[in-house]
Formats: structure tokens, C-alpha cells, sequence
């Protein structure tokens, strides 16, 4: 039986997202042995960073989501080129309302899984 075009783009994704987990887990070893974790320490990336936002929310620090991060982070390159090519006020804020929408939307796309990575 044929697969849709839907059901190949799906399992496309599927088999990248197989091969971003293989490359996030060399990563993972890489930043291991460069760093001197102990062989011990089988935490992800991610695992790390929960530990550290809970340590930094029992110190009273505020911490950012990952959307909020992204969108962020959207902003400051808008604002950042904005200031490099000259832009005045308006065009600024027109940029960042440009990136902060494009950010959105490819944030949302990510999550659904329509786009592989950020």
C-alpha cells in the first residue's frame, strides 16, 4: 500500500529527530570528557538545566522558559541589527514586531513538529 506524502514527510522527521538524539548524545559525551564530569554523571543536558532553574528559584533568581528565551532572543538580534544598519525608531519596532511574529510562528511550528530545529 502507498504511504501519503503526509505519512513520508512524517517519518522524515521522525528519522531526523532519531538523528538530532544520536548527535545530542555525542554532544553530551563530548561536553562530558572535555569537562571532567565524573563517569558517573549520566544527566542530560536538560536534566542539568532543571536542577539549575531549581536551585536558582530557591534562591529567589527569576528564571525564563525556553519560549521566552527564543522570543527574547528574537528581539535582541531585531534590535541588534536595527542599531548596526542605523534604523531609526520606527523602523526598529517595526523589525522587532517582524521577528518577534516570525519567532512565534517558528516556535509553534517546532512544537507540532513541523519544523526540525529552532
Amino acid at each position: 500500500m502507498a504511504r501519503s506524502g503526509s505519512e513520508r514527510v512524517r517519518e522524515f522527521r521522525e528519522r531526523q529527530r532519531a538523528q538530532v538524539a544520536l548527535e545530542r548524545e555525542a554532544s553530551e559525551r563530548e561536553v562530558r570528557d572535555r569537562f571532567g564530569y565524573a563517569a558517573s554523571e549520566t544527566r542530560s543536558v536538560e536534566e542539568r538545566n532543571r536542577v539549575a532553574e531549581r536551585i536558582l528559584r530557591r534562591s529567589g533568581a527569576v528564571t525564563v522558559d525556553s519560549r521566552q528565551r527564543y522570543m527574547i532572543q528574537a528581539e535582541s538580534g531585531a534590535r541588534v541589527t536595527s542599531r548596526e544598519r542605523n534604523l531609526d525608531e520606527h523602523q526598529t519596532e517595526e523589525r522587532v514586531q517582524r521577528a518577534l511574529g516570525y519567532a512565534a510562528w517558528r516556535w509553534e511550528g517546532f512544537q507540532r513538529g513541523e519544523i526540525s530545529s529552532l
